[in-house]
């Protein structure tokens, strides 16, 4: 963040056509969770 380097780690799951999982990172204190769906 402002230039500097930042690791992140994503975990997920897919499964019918839908992924499921979290986003973190060591300035996070808890995991964020995200979701999408392929449209189509």
């Amino acid at each position: 963040m402002q230039g500097q380097s930042l690791e992140i780690a994503i975990n997920g799951t897919l499964e019918n056509e839908e992924l499921k999982g979290s986003l973190s990172a060591p300035m996070i204190p808890m995991p964020l969770e995200f979701s999408g769906k392929r449209k189509g």
